[in-house]
């Protein structure tokens, strides 16, 4: 027998594809990685709590699965060296009915971890131990009545399975069981003697046997080694003739010669006890439970544990055993020569397993499709007299239909369909319908995610110590298929239909897969003896799917991304065989959108083509990162120019502003060398997935959100180009950035590495001097979800532009007019890219600049000025390019009144701010005029029509308040206030907040906008607060109510929005309250002031900070949310003609108040609002 101290031992029950274990050639290969653990990871390995050890471990597997053999042999030293030299007492009788005591989880643990690393004889000796002391308790009545006792007794009787289990895999061979050693031998004789002595006095006791299961498993290994054990006396069980068909009570279908129900009830709990464990009685109960209810088709396996023994001993003792349904499997997971001895062998040991002399349905699963036999095995098990029907697990379409179409007949094949995998509805389902093949399908419920408990929660947390390996997977498939948001609505609509015809959320999708003609029946996996849930099963069957059902489905899964799913996972049992499907790089995966080749490969360092002219500076790539050799010229020597920028190196004005540039001298009198290849890129290694951050499901879903529900509000990414794939294959920084945008939407719990491996990859680039498109995207993500004490924004928007300057972007030419090199759609959608890259910098740069009052940085040029015509050019993304197009006409249209203002100002005497305002009201008349009606197109996304709304009502509200500001000042000298301003700001002020609550607030999609909408918001507010406290009761009445109104709708809107009280939303909700009950205070105090004192004074001069306050509010704009069509601009541009002008009127809040900018510094901050940075503040920051 092998021993724990053989360091050349094998574990055969490993999958192939973990490999073998050479621990010797390990050792040698590499002894310094085995003796060296990083010091801080050490640290977190010593301080990290256990469930969140065993989830880190379980995700590290799940990543890389050739670390398994590596744990198996450290986890097998481990034990080798740990093992204890004596057995406690597991059982303290103080109290008089037996009690385990602390030792016996701790023993359990160990024999478990014997039996997962191979060695299942040694497990055995520890249970017989562990029994042996059961066998010496004092057996009594009471010891009996304990029920948490028996379940005590019921986990190790499924230990006991497990043991065996592992001892069998020990002894498999490809030609069928070894016989066992004869150290073997004695250890399973000696456990066999112990457990039935314990047999002996349950039954002398009239007591039910608690370990019925682990014997009934032990004595059918013993048979099927041929042991030299001999058999001890037993009463032999009834061998059944097997199902016999009749009408089943139940909806059904016709599978071979049988008529069975489509509900199975699947039996893979038994194969492990994680699943939950239960006494040899309780199961029993709970299968004629089952079979009363008319569930009477059972699935099985050859690896579920002891689920075959057990049914077959529940079918033998039932009268109506012939009305009782087996479909059980022989897997087929390592090699072996197929003769029909073999094959024979392995039926004859499935009929001992059952106690039957035929099996209704043996499905067989074959691993390894490039062993061929699959064909001459699946032949040889439909020929065998003792099968009904031969059904298939898990083979994909093609080779389903080569079994068939070679002249065998299956009449099923059991694959995993839910409504969240739909990979049997693009080729399987017509191969079934050709063969007149019915699917059993598995996975129907997604793992218990399509349930009622579901509706409405978060996102489940990954490292959660519930989490089931099922969990986990099913939670991938569901990021890859659309994400939790997507998923919620799924549930929703279910929901909706369960109410409907009073069902749950399970039955109704339990009964959409029913639906579908080639589906025989749904398996719904049952833990017998554990728990049932009968009546909600059989509920499936009460009601049918209308067609308002459906379509109100299929409306989700047409925004899915099912077919995702397919590429990404393989046909229908690939991911059982780590089988890919491999796209072809073509014009039309362009079109569709790819998928990476495969789930575990780091991204290729291969770059993909496209020559772009005149985008690409001189050495250049053509992903725009430049070329790090030595420049092949030096100085411009043919230049006719005599500046400095003419006689100097060319190299040097695009990102080569180097001394070694500038100072070198061509070498005219020798060719230049060929330039060196360039050095394959290291930014794999950066890759947050390669990182072991996240998984490639979790990152597929999170990169599919953000493109579904964030790029549309900065309209930067082309959802064409921009496949996972294509972004993971440019830049680790881009992808990075776009994951951990998207997390802070919808995995927060990935939010904080994804943030922090931003930072330290901006750190990278900065500190090497790197450009790229890619590069700059990134940054500007970064940017539009900011941390709340972000305040870097205008320096890396700045860094960013001149990275582009570098690139020679400053220069470029709309695509239209460059001659046509290529007509390939990859180069012209790439050329474009960087076009709307740069015209989304112009958007931000003259946002940030009208804000925050600093001087812009990028100038007009021939593709800003054709912005009215870019977005109708060749592979314009819809609605997005639109946006984009009309965000830079309004830009300019900024820009060209802050030019007039900045020149008329110069001559302070004829300085006249009304008509200054009347032009810019006309300009923003004729820009809505020309745009707003074009966003009625269906291609346009809502969150595009509210925000080309909603910014030009922010930007008519922020040029108009300069007008009003010179009115108000005006005011105290006895001018009349402007009318047109007045109403122009107030107007687009609640425009904004209306728009909040009335048209994006509605859709639900506040969440996922970007920092610059709240702070616009949030000026929109105070600009209305400030503008109440300006104003003399006569003119501020019916604004007050209005204003007070909007602000408040504005605040629950965003109140019921939240997920968090640390997001945007929730932020922007107390702000907005607080800010009005700021108001009321302010109001009420000075209102006493005036009662009481008699208070009289000059009108208040509006705060010079009035016209300044938004230029401290460090704002994304790079695109925006939009909004409601605004307010029919106000024509009369008449002055206010009140007698009780401004001055003339009384006032009743201070001047002192109004003018002190320490008061309005607080009382914004105790809002939720920082001034100097225009930031909302979380939670944390605000004074108590």
């Amino acid at each position: 027998m092998k021993t724990l101290n053989d360091q050349s031992i094998e574990f055969p029950f490993i999958a192939p594809h973990l490999g073998n274990m050479d621990t010797e050639h390990n050792a040698a290969k590499s002894p310094a990685k085995a003796a060296h653990v990083n010091m801080m990871t050490d640290c977190i390995i010593a301080n990290m709590p256990v469930e969140g050890l065993r989830s880190i471990l379980r995700g590290l597997l799940g990543e890389n699965t050739s670390n398994t053999a590596g744990l198996t042999k450290l986890a097998s030293k481990y034990l080798a060296n740990t093992k204890p030299s004596s057995i406690p007492e597991l059982f303290s009788t103080s109290g008089g009915s037996p009690q385990p005591t602390s030792d016996l989880q701790r023993i359990q643990s160990r024999y478990r971890c014997l039996m997962g690393c191979g060695f299942g004889f040694e497990s055995v000796e520890l249970l017989t131990s562990v029994i042996h002391q059961i066998h010496n308790l004092e057996w009594d009545d009471r010891t009996t009545e304990g029920e948490e006792f028996l379940d005590i007794l019921a986990t190790i009787d499924g230990d006991i399975v497990q043991s065996i289990t592992a001892v069998q895999k020990l002894l498999l061979t490809s030609s069928g069981m070894r016989p066992m050693y004869t150290e073997d031998s004695k250890t399973i004789a000696t456990l066999r003697e112990v457990l039935h002595a314990c047999r002996s006095i349950a039954i002398a006791r009239g007591q039910d046997f608690p370990f019925d299961r682990g014997l009934c498993c032990l004595e059918k290994l013993i048979e099927g080694t041929g042991s030299e054990i001999q058999p001890l006396q037993r009463n032999e069980i009834r061998r059944t003739n097997g199902f016999q068909s009749s009408k089943s009570a139940l909806e059904s279908f016709q599978l071979g010669p049988a008529e069975v129900p489509r509900m199975f009830m699947g039996l893979w709990q038994f194969s492990s006890p994680a699943w939950g464990t239960a006494s040899r009685s309780k199961i029993d109960r709970h299968f004629r439970k089952h079979v009363d209810s008319g569930l009477i088709a059972y699935d099985m396996a050859d690896h579920y544990g002891d689920a075959e023994v057990t049914f077959g001993q529940f079918r033998s003792g039932q009268e109506d055993s012939e009305k009782i349904y087996c479909a059980t499997k022989w897997a087929v997971f390592e090699p072996i020569q197929v003769t029909k001895e073999v094959v024979d062998a392995n039926i004859s040991e499935r009929l001992t397993a059952i106690n039957s002399t035929s099996v209704e349905l043996l499905q067989f699963h074959w691993q390894d499709y490039n062993d061929h036999q699959y064909v001459e095995a699946a032949r040889l098990i439909e020929m065998h007299p003792n099968v009904q029907s031969l059904g298939l697990c898990n083979f994909d379409s093609d080779h389903m239909c080569e079994i068939l179409e070679s002249g065998v007949k299956a009449v099923s094949n059991q694959v995993q369909f839910s409504l969240i995998d739909l990979r049997p509805t693009f080729k399987m389902a017509k191969s079934c319908r050709k063969h007149n093949v019915k699917l059993l399908t598995y996975g129907s419920l997604c793992g218990g995610f399509l349930a009622d408990k579901w509706v409405g929660k978060p996102a489940p947390n990954l490292f959660d110590e519930n989490m089931t390996p099922s969990h986990r997977k099913y939670f991938e498939m569901i990021n890859i298929w659309g994400g939790w948001i997507l998923f919620q609505e799924l549930l929703n609509i279910l929901a909706k239909i369960g109410s409907k015809h009073n069902v749950s959320v399970s039955s109704a999708a339990i009964r959409w897969v029913l639906d579908h003609d080639y589906v025989g029946a749904v398996i719904i996996g049952a833990r017998m003896g554990i728990s049932e849930h009968i009546d909600e099963n059989l509920k499936a069957f009460s009601f049918i799917l209308d067609v308002e059902d459906k379509e109100a489905i299929q409306n989700v899964l047409d925004r899915s991304r099912a077919k995702d799913i397919f590429e990404a996972m393989g046909d229908c049992g690939a991911e059982y065989r780590q089988i890919r499907r491999k796209p072809q790089r073509s014009n039309a995966q362009i079109e569709n959108g790819s998928i990476a080749e495969s789930l575990n490969q780091p991204p290729s360092a291969t770059r993909l083509r496209g020559e772009m002219e005149r985008q690409t500076p001189p050495n250049a790539t053509s992903s725009g990162i430049l070329d790090t050799s030595p420049p092949q010229t030096a100085q411009s020597w043919g230049s006719e120019g005599l500046q400095q920028v003419g006689i100097l190196s060319r190299e040097a004005q695009f990102g080569k502003f180097s001394l070694e540039n500038i100072l070198s001298v061509p070498d005219v009198l020798r060719p230049h060398p060929p330039p060196r290849s360039p050095t394959p890129s290291a930014d794999s290694f950066n890759d947050p997935i390669t990182c072991n951050m996240l998984s490639f499901p979790v990152a597929l879903g999170l990169f599919d959100s953000f493109m579904r529900c964030l790029n549309p509000y900065i309209c930067q990414l082309d959802p064409k180009l921009h496949t996972f794939d294509y972004v993971r294959q440019r830049s680790s920084f881009l992808l990075t950035a776009i994951l951990s945008a998207s997390s802070k939407a919808f995995h927060p719990a990935l939010h904080p590495t994804l943030r922090s491996h931003t930072e330290n990859l901006l750190g990278r680039v900065f500190t090497r001097g790197a450009k790229s498109t890619e590069i700059v995207q990134a940054i500007l993500i970064f940017t539009y979800w900011k941390e709340p004490a972000e305040i870097r924004t205008w320096l890396l928007v700045g860094y960013a532009i001149r990275m582009c300057i570098e690139l020679g972007w400053h220069e470029l030419k709309p695509v239209t007019q460059k001659p046509r090199t290529s007509s390939d759609e990859l180069s012209i959608r790439e050329s474009r890219n960087i076009e709307r890259t740069w015209l989304v910098l112009f958007v931000y740069d003259r946002s940030l600049s009208l804000q925050l009052d600093k001087p812009w940085m990028i100038d007009q040029n021939n593709l800003i000025s054709k912005a009215t015509e870019w977005y109708q050019e060749e592979y314009a993304v819809p609605g997005g390019d639109l946006l984009l197009s009309a965000f830079v006409c309004l830009r300019l249209i900024s820009a060209e009144f802050l030019e007039l203002s900045s020149s008329t100002k110069s001559d302070s005497q004829n300085f006249r701010p009304e008509i200054l305002s009347k032009l810019l009201n006309t300009e923003l008349n004729t820009w809505e005029k020309d745009w707003l009606p074009k966003f009625d197109d269906e291609m346009v996304a809502p969150p595009q029509q509210f925000l080309v709304n909603f910014y030009g009502l922010h930007l008519r509200l922020l040029l108009n308040s300069y007008t009003l500001q010179q009115s108000l000042k005006a005011a105290k000298k006895g001018s009349a206030v402007s009318k047109s301003a007045l109403w122009q700001c107030s107007s687009s002020a609640i425009g904004m907040l209306e728009n909040i609550s009335k048209v994006i607030g509605p859709l639900k999609q506040l969440y996922f906008v970007q920092d610059s909408v709240h702070v616009m918001t949030a000026y929109a507010a105070i600009f209305l607060i400030k503008l109440l406290l300006s104003l003399p009761k006569i003119l501020r009445s019916d604004l007050e109510t209005q204003s007070l109104q909007a602000i408040l709708l504005s605040s629950d809107t965003f109140s019921e929005q939240c997920a968090t009280q640390m997001t945007g939303c929730a932020m922007q909700a107390r702000f907005l309250k607080n800010l009005v009950g700021k108001y009321h205070r302010l109001k009420s105090h000075a209102s006493n002031q005036v009662r009481d004192h008699g208070v009289h004074s000059h009108q208040p001069d509006i705060p010079t900070s009035l016209g300044s306050l938004h230029n401290r509010m460090n704002t994304d704009v790079g695109t925006s949310h939009q909004v409601p069509r605004p307010l029919q601009p106000y024509q009369d541009t008449g002055e206010l003609t009140d007698t009780t002008s401004i001055n003339g009127s009384t006032p009743d809040f201070s001047t002192d108040l109004l003018h002190d900018k320490e008061i309005w510094d607080g009382l914004l901050t105790d809002a939720g609002f920082w001034m100097n940075e225009g930031n909302l503040l979380s939670d944390n920051s605000l004074p108590r």
